[in-house]
């Protein structure tokens, strides 16, 4: 599901493509948001150390693969994708343990295989973008220039992708932010969030009307506002 909503945004950025409407056919399998999804997790590229407390000479430094697995000293292959460091360190402490006696260890990030999230909709650069650590919502939307008059500032969504390869989805009300009335609302990114700038209602009606209503019209509709025909 990633790859239609990461393709629908692309799409939105084409020339004659420029506003994102994604029914909730296109979405499917949405869940309710959950803090305790939102915590890192190891992703596929991603490196990290793996370091011993009183076995220094099993130290490791390994990058996640494709399947999500690395390839570690005495346990060999051990899946790390979509694993915290805590859950991944008493993972291996447990594993490692078979050989040796005080397995203490520390899992230590070292660098991630992609910082990038996607913004769509009514901005001014539709697309994926690079993630800067602290990054937020409303950041992201500056840095994507920012939202049409023709955006619903009020209900921008932003959708994670869990463990279960579903989304979790959060409505955020980007014009309380800039007044300093919801600032906890303002969340930090994560690789992958996705984040849906819509229409407003207005906009959408305005734009049904040009391409609909005014053009069965059979006369010049804006030579004769306010005034009826004879």
């Amino acid at each position: 599901m990633q790859f239609l909503i990461v393709l629908l945004l692309f799409v939105s950025g084409l020339p004659g493509c420029q506003h994102l409407e994604v029914s909730d056919e296109a979405i499917p399998s949405l869940e309710s948001w959950d803090e305790q999804e939102s915590k890192f997790t190891f992703l596929p590229g991603d490196e990290f150390d793996v370091r011993f407390r009183y076995s220094p000479e099993f130290n490791d430094r390994v990058v996640v693969g494709p399947d999500g697995r690395v390839q570690l000293s005495l346990v060999g292959s051990v899946l790390a994708s979509d694993k915290s460091p805590a859950e991944l360190s008493v993972e291996l402490q447990k594993l490692y343990a078979k050989d040796l006696k005080s397995p203490d260890l520390s899992i230590i990030p070292r660098s991630f295989g992609s910082e990038t999230v996607y913004l769509g909709g009514e901005l001014g650069q539709p697309g994926s973008h690079r993630l800067l650590p602290g990054m937020t919502v409303s950041a992201a939307i500056m840095a994507a220039g920012g939202p049409f008059e023709t955006a619903n500032i009020e209900e921008i969504l932003l959708l994670r992708p869990t463990k279960r390869h579903t989304n979790m989805i959060r409505k955020i009300n980007l014009k309380a932010i800039l007044e300093g009335k919801a600032s906890e609302d303002d969340l930090r990114l994560r690789r992958f969030d996705v984040v849906l700038v819509p229409r407003s209602g207005i906009a959408e009606a305005d734009r049904i009307t040009q391409q609909y209503f005014r053009k069965l019209m059979p006369f010049n509709s804006q030579a004769y506002i306010g005034v009826v025909p004879k």
